[in-house]
């Protein structure tokens, strides 16, 4: 009998102890709803606020004492070795042929740089306003 006294007394401090967090809980949520309604009445006040205010800054005030040093960026610049793009290979038209799906372009390059391949890029026009582009 003993332990059913025991047992007893643990599922009635269990009983409170739910009875208590659920309390708890909604008090817990019954203060967040009513914090939320706070923040929103505030933030709608601030919108509204921030849309009545009109900023008046005119730069050429604010910046009249500053001046910007470009010289080290502009000496890097012009100290770089730029690579100069290869001039366009010249088509051979009187070489060049077309049959039913197949056409054979044929091309020289005079240009001086040593250019591992082009790249061909044509159009069919289907006598509307789209065009089919298809590079090869």
């Amino acid at each position: 009998m003993g332990d059913r006294g025991r047992s007893s007394s643990f599922a009635d401090l269990s009983v409170f102890s739910l009875l208590g967090s659920q309390q708890t809980l909604e008090t817990n949520l019954t203060n967040l709803v009513k914090r939320n309604s706070e923040l929103e009445n505030q933030m709608a006040k601030l919108i509204q606020i921030c849309q009545q205010v009109e900023v008046d800054i005119n730069f050429n005030d604010a910046f009249e004492n500053f001046a910007l040093d470009f010289s080290r960026e502009k000496k890097l610049l012009e100290g770089l070795d730029y690579l100069t793009a290869p001039n366009p290979p010249s088509v051979r038209e009187e070489l060049c042929t077309a049959s039913h799906d197949t056409i054979t372009v044929h091309w020289i390059s005079e240009d001086e740089f040593s250019v591992s391949s082009y790249e061909l890029q044509y159009t069919i026009f289907t006598g509307q306003a789209n065009f089919i582009t298809l590079a090869r």
